[in-house]
């Protein structure tokens, strides 16, 4: 017989009749998060009937409990106690109850108050007359029960959010955010979304032409290909840390017009052993879709080289798992047909004297760029460029001899510096409410920069 169509209505829609299947009947499915794995979801399934027949055989065990003990009244306790014919094998006494268990296995049970207590005198009084093996009363199980069951269904919740999060479900900060990050959080789009050109970086003119024939490859790959040139895999710019390395990568992305992936190392390694492999394979998954493209590493260092350690704890197989992962997938990046459609690899350090040395040769990093500090030059025209750049307006006397000056005095600042040096200028004016950034400002802004970057500040100790 059909189900009318209003009750129908009613019914979730996994219930309803009239759908696929034999006999138009379909099988109801356990509601699930839809960005969980198959494998993950097969198992849930699997481990719902044997959770609910744990649960039914407890709930059964509790209620048989209860069903075997009868529940009379005090004084038919009190009367049966007092009676000749009565064969009581012992009584088990309690706060508030009292149970006889009969010869027969048969068992009475009755309560008074606690506030009772003549009624527990009386009945204590009974049961040493009728000469009764009296058993106190253990405390009942079902407190400890209920409370394992709870903690049990909160390990499994917890279970439950946890693959959730590593599978990157969830509306938080979860690890697969972080993953989301890794692969979206950078991406542009070659001119329209960066700004960085070549035009803007200077001091590092070496530098800047090794990349900039880069450049030239991901534009016009077929002029190289004909000399049976290929572009390099792999770009690591090795230099100290403010020295322009990514600047350089974005600026090679900005000027190639192609798309650029930004992704740190210290992002893939992470507790979970095979997590940071994982991440590895969507990076680069997502940079083979996008090619041509570059696909910039910062902080590479952090994967260091593998098996120098000589405590192996779960963080150094993870990051020793993940570098294996990371070469596994620069090799791949040739052989499958794509010479005009390259992915670039676009590493960053200022340690390589940890990387491994599988990582260095060439076929994977096939350039190693030196970064190195600008000279004098170099830093004169790194603040020209920041003062264009911020269009900071300058006084009479900061006149080009006086920037000269100055990049000389500049010793050993590389262009993050100097940038810092520029902007700390521009505030130390608008703080005295000038429309000028003087030469005062820019000594002043030296000075404590020097002073705030020594290795002991002034009037250490102090006074201690």
């Amino acid at each position: 017989r059909r189900q009318p169509r209003r009750l129908q209505q009613l019914l979730p829609p996994s219930l309803r009749s009239g759908g696929s299947g034999s006999g138009g009947r379909r099988r109801f499915r356990l509601p699930l998060p839809p960005n969980l794995s198959p494998k993950l979801k097969e198992r849930l399934r699997r481990l719902l009937p044997l959770f609910i027949l744990v649960t039914l055989f407890s709930l059964s065990v509790i209620h048989r409990q209860r069903s075997q003990v009868q529940e009379i009244a005090l004084s038919t306790l009190l009367d049966f106690v007092d009676s000749p014919t009565s064969a009581i094998r012992q009584a088990i006494v309690g706060a508030t109850r009292c149970v006889l268990v009969l010869e027969s296995g048969a068992r009475y049970s009755a309560h008074w108050p606690a506030s009772a207590r003549p009624a527990a005198e009386e009945l204590w009084a009974a049961l040493r007359g009728a000469k009764v093996t009296i058993v106190a009363e253990k405390t009942s199980s079902l407190p400890f029960f209920a409370f394992s069951a709870i903690m049990m269904v909160a390990y499994l919740l917890m279970v439950f959010t946890m693959l959730r999060r590593m599978t990157g479900g969830g509306n938080g900060r979860t690890w697969g955010d972080a993953r989301q990050k890794v692969l979206e959080g950078q991406q542009a789009e070659g001119s329209d979304a960066r700004a960085t050109r070549f035009d803007d970086i200077a001091g590092i003119d070496g530098a800047k032409l090794q990349v900039k024939e880069v450049v030239d490859m991901l534009k016009s790959p077929e002029r190289y290909a004909t000399l049976g040139a290929r572009v390099p895999r792999g770009i690591l710019l090795v230099g100290p840390p403010g020295s322009g390395k990514t600047l350089l990568a974005r600026a090679c992305a900005a000027e190639a017009g192609v798309p650029f992936l930004n992704a740190a190392a210290t992002e893939f390694v992470e507790l979970f052993v095979g997590r940071g492999a994982a991440r590895v394979r969507q990076l680069f998954e997502r940079a083979r879709k996008l090619a041509p493209c570059i696909v910039f590493i910062d902080e590479v260092d952090a994967l260091r080289a593998r098996g120098n350690d000589f405590l192996r704890t779960g963080g150094n197989q993870e990051a020793e798992q993940t570098l294996n992962q990371l070469l596994t997938c620069m090799d791949g990046l040739v052989g499958r047909g794509n010479a005009n459609r390259p992915v670039v690899v676009v590493g960053a350090t200022n340690r390589p004297e940890v990387l491994d040395e599988a990582l260095l040769r060439p076929g994977r990093f096939d350039r190693v760029v030196r970064v190195d500090l600008p000279d004098a030059g170099g830093r004169l025209r790194i603040l020209h460029v920041h003062l264009r750049l911020k269009q900071v307006p300058l006084a009479g006397d900061a006149d080009e001899p006086f920037l000269r000056g100055l990049a000389e005095r500049c010793e050993g600042l590389a262009g993050a510096a100097l940038e810092a040096l520029v902007n700390e200028a521009a505030i130390r004016a608008a703080r005295r409410s000038s429309s000028v950034v003087s030469t005062v400002d820019l000594e002043e802004a030296l000075a404590d920069y020097r002073d705030s970057r020594s290795s002991r500040p002034s009037g250490f100790p102090w006074g201690l």
